[in-house]
């Protein structure tokens, strides 16, 4: 998603201080790694957004050790970005209030959302820093008369994004086979450890989810990739769910019963099905071993 950058120009006719409020406001890139050709979202935070109405800033970084793929809105909307010069390391960034009453924000909240690809070598790192070019800064907020608007100081909390070694991902499967001739009921987990962020793809008959479970399956071969954010696959196995065979029931035997005990004796040979087994002679199911 892209919009188109917007320069704001505004008269101050207030520069007096407000009693208060704070003169500045903070924004803040939090430190961050991400392993090469991974995607990274990183927030620009702030502290004591109170009433602002409008502002505008530039962002840098090294272009080898990032590379911008996009921005995704925060806590407030309309955020706009020139990403013109990104290939250079050099983001513009503006955003005003259309009501034109100013806006308030918690401290901790994010103005927007800015991906990136590492594309550094493992161990390298670049600043992301708020700079005063090519787009000057500028913010202000609403003054205690409509219409006059008091210009703030940016309090910039640049931070540092590191290229770091991929983590190690570990993954166990669990296979539930399907229990009976002809049904749907097969069912296979997964647990993954290792990794924070990560992109689940199952494959199957006529079958795609991105669930870590997957319940209700026909008999077929179902393929499961594990991929990073940025597209990198992790992990990658199959699992087959074999169609359950029926039951066939080769030999039935009787035993009359003992004068002692009036108790008789059945006995039946079968292959086929799926264990546990149950039977059911019209007083409700048993198991096997009854």
């Amino acid at each position: 998603m892209r919009r188109n950058y917007v320069l704001l120009i505004l008269v101050v006719v207030l520069s007096c201080c407000v009693q208060g409020q704070s003169q500045q406001l903070s924004l803040i890139i939090p430190d961050s790694t991400v392993s090469p050709n991974d995607t990274i979202s990183v927030p620009i935070r702030t502290k004591d957004f109170d009433e602002i109405v409008s502002m505008q800033f530039s962002l840098s970084w090294n272009s080898a050790i990032l590379e911008y793929v996009s921005f995704e809105d925060g806590d407030i909307a309309g955020m706009a970005v020139g990403d013109f010069q990104a290939s250079l390391g050099e983001l513009r960034l503006s955003w005003f209030d259309v009501e034109g009453e100013g806006q308030t924000l918690p401290d901790g909240s994010a103005i927007t959302y800015l991906k990136f690809v590492g594309k550094g070598a493992i161990g390298t790192s670049t600043p992301l820093t708020f700079t005063n070019t090519p787009l000057p800064i500028q913010i202000f907020r609403t003054g205690t008369v409509t219409g006059e608007f008091v210009e703030l100081k940016l309090q910039p909390g640049n931070g540092v994004i590191t290229i770091v070694e991929p983590s190690a991902i570990s993954v166990k499967e669990t296979v539930s086979p399907l229990t009976c001739s002809g049904e749907n009921d097969g069912k296979i987990s997964i647990e993954v450890t290792g990794v924070q962020n990560f992109v689940i793809k199952w494959t199957g008959p006529n079958f795609t989810s991105d669930q870590a479970t997957i319940s209700g399956l026909a008999p077929g071969e179902y393929k499961l990739e594990i991929s990073s954010p940025g597209g990198s696959v992790l992990y990658e196995s199959t699992n087959t769910l074999e169609p359950s065979e029926g039951i066939t029931i080769t030999n039935i035997a009787a035993e009359d019963a003992a004068c002692t005990t009036g108790l008789g004796r059945a006995t039946v040979v079968f292959s086929g099905g799926t264990p546990p087994y149950q039977y059911d002679v019209g007083h409700g199911p048993g198991t096997e071993s009854n």
